[in-house]
């Protein structure tokens, strides 16, 4: 498809980043049997920071900064760690400041001038508008609503609608909470991609606020999303996912960077 084809497209899904805060390869990862090693010999994939970009109706939206801007009507944040919203000046433009749509973590204006989360220059450049759990904003033609998940801050996933087509963006988070699950089931989603960074039996999973292999195959089937995506994958994740190729159900596959979607 060409540059402009979505919008004959009814969704369009473009992953940017498909790994975890670290990435793979990690830089600290010198285990030659990891998928870090194998990345670096171009045996594996390749992991950036979690990112990717939603397209429909003409429009164009980033979910969080991790590969910077890409001419996008809207930025949607998850969240105010680095890895998210570090690149958030990328997106600033004083003339014309960009819509940007995130949870209100109690910081309010200071969230945009403490120094460990936004540069200086995103103040002037990005119109920040806080959205409350489960509420639903409008960027053209496209529907999108925030959904709260389990982090150790507060953390929205995005639901974004347009043509009848429904997908789920739910990044950092260990499995989803009992009322955002409740709700996506009510309204099931063509396609869910959640954060799977650890394999199996990673005990401090649940305190890191990142899901494992198991919670998240629980949290995809409950949601009763048609396709499930794993996102945020770790390294450790990747090595077991290598090691045990047809773990996955039919209807859940893998989050690649560059990997393009239509729905």
């Amino acid at each position: 498809m060409g540059h402009d084809d979505f919008r004959a497209t009814p969704l369009r899904l473009t992953i940017l980043g498909s790994g975890d805060a670290s990435g793979i390869p990690r830089a600290d990862c010198q285990d030659p049997a990891c998928a870090c090693a194998r990345a670096r010999l171009g045996a594996g994939p390749g992991r950036g920071q979690s990112a990717a970009l939603v397209e429909a109706g003409g429009i164009r939206l980033a979910i969080d900064t991790g590969a910077g801007r890409r001419d996008c009507a809207a930025l949607l944040l998850t969240h105010y760690h680095a890895d998210h919203a570090g690149r958030a000046a990328e997106f600033a433009d004083p003339g014309a400041p960009l819509p940007c749509f995130g949870p209100d973590d109690g910081l309010r204006e200071a969230l945009w001038t403490a120094t460990e989360r936004f540069p200086a220059p995103a103040l002037a450049g990005l119109a920040f508008t806080p959205v409350p759990p489960f509420t639903t904003i409008a960027v053209g033609p496209l529907r999108c609503t925030a959904i709260p998940l389990n982090h150790p801050i507060p953390v929205h996933g995005w639901v974004i609608e347009h043509g009848g087509r429904r997908l789920a963006w739910l990044t950092d988070t260990y499995g989803i909470p009992a009322r955002s699950l409740e709700w996506l089931a009510a309204h099931p989603c063509d396609l869910l991609a959640l954060d799977t960074t650890f394999a199996p039996g990673v005990e401090r999973a649940p305190l890191k606020g990142h899901g494992d292999l198991p919670v998240s195959l629980a949290a995809l089937a409950a949601s009763l999303a048609s396709q499930g995506l794993l996102i945020h994958v770790g390294h450790g994740c990747q090595t077991w996912l290598d090691l045990h190729p047809d773990a996955l159900p039919a209807s859940v596959g893998i989050s690649r960077d560059g990997l393009v979607i239509d729905l």
